[in-house]
């Protein structure tokens, strides 16, 4: 019994960054000129019930993956790029009842390497319509025996794969007047009675455009005589959790403000302190998210309390900002 297939269902779209710019009055090849930068992390906690005859059986799994990627326009509006990715967690929970066989437990081993990732699309005005995806990220198991005479065979299958594009990876709109940050969550259902599987999929993405320039002088030049200097001040407020309190093995996400571009990183320890890192992108200035699986290590997280701090890295500095969540 590998990990199950995903099916369609309802669409969140939660936004972070208000309404475009005013787009410049430049030419669209100039405006589009270098490379502009992503990163995005993609979440998919399952969790599924399936019962025949004697054999009663529960099945969890977490996978989470971090991309980073960059890309270019054309002088005809066309998008391409690429990067890499890595899964964060892979983990895949077995137990249940096989009849007079008793009671089993397991975790079969995932095996998920690196992978690639792949940037197309193409500019529209002050956007552009981003299409991202990873063809090679593949997760592995290996034939598994869970005791009670309990035991399934290798599979391999493309989970975060198909999370990506059952999100909408395949066409982003993001502004390319500025940078921008924003999550699109997904749930599915399928099955019926006592056979059930419900997945909730959760990515946060962040964009930096390509430079734009103007008479052949990049906005990143240096500054004419007598231009002040710009100061970059960082401060991290308003952190918050949702849902809170949260049910056990459930997805949280931490929203949070930033008040200029940083590197921003979740870490989640039981009873407080900092513990160990969850999440972590590159965001612009304004309000962000972070996302807690929900998992501690092989299995969900137990009932109880947990500190989910945001560290924020830039212009410089570092600031902390905390937030305490009861997990049911």
């Amino acid at each position: 019994m590998g990990p199950f297939r995903r099916r369609a269902g309802l669409l969140v779209i939660l936004p972070l960054v208000s309404a475009l710019t005013g787009y410049p009055s430049t030419s669209l090849a100039a405006v589009l000129a270098g490379t502009g930068h992503g990163s995005a992390e993609g979440i998919d906690v399952d969790f599924g019930h399936y019962s025949s005859g004697d054999v009663d059986s529960t099945s969890s799994s977490n996978y989470q993956v971090e991309l980073s990627f960059t890309f270019s326009v054309s002088s005809a509006g066309q998008l391409s790029g690429g990067g890499s990715g890595s899964y964060t967690d892979a983990h895949w929970h077995l137990f249940g009842v096989n009849g007079d066989n008793g009671s089993f437990d397991c975790d079969p081993p995932i095996t998920a390497a690196p992978f690639s990732v792949e940037v197309s699309g193409e500019a529209d005005g002050p956007v552009a319509h981003l299409s991202l995806s990873m063809p090679d990220a593949t997760e592995t198991n290996a034939d598994y025996n869970c005791g009670a005479d309990y035991s399934g065979y290798a599979t391999t299958s493309h989970i975060m794969s198909s999370s990506l594009s059952l999100v909408g990876g395949d066409d982003l709109t993001v502004p390319l007047t500025a940078p921008s940050s924003f999550t699109v969550q997904k749930q599915t259902h399928s099955g019926s009675g006592d056979d059930t599987e419900n997945d909730e999929h959760i990515w946060s993405f962040s964009f930096t455009p390509p430079v734009a320039s103007a008479g052949g002088t990049s906005a990143s030049s240096g500054s004419s005589s007598g231009t002040k200097p710009v100061t970059c001040t960082l401060a991290l407020t308003n952190v918050s959790a949702k849902p809170s309190p949260a049910p056990a093995g459930q997805p949280i996400t931490i929203a949070f403000d930033v008040s200029s571009p940083a590197h921003a990183s979740l870490f989640v320890q039981p009873g407080g302190g900092k513990g160990a890192a969850v999440a972590a992108l590159n965001v612009p200035a304004g309000r962000d998210q972070l996302v807690w699986g929900g998992w501690s290590g092989k299995l969900p997280a137990t009932s109880g309390h947990y500190e989910l701090t945001v560290v924020a890295q830039g212009c410089g500095v570092t600031r902390t900002q905390a937030v305490a969540v009861r997990v049911t």
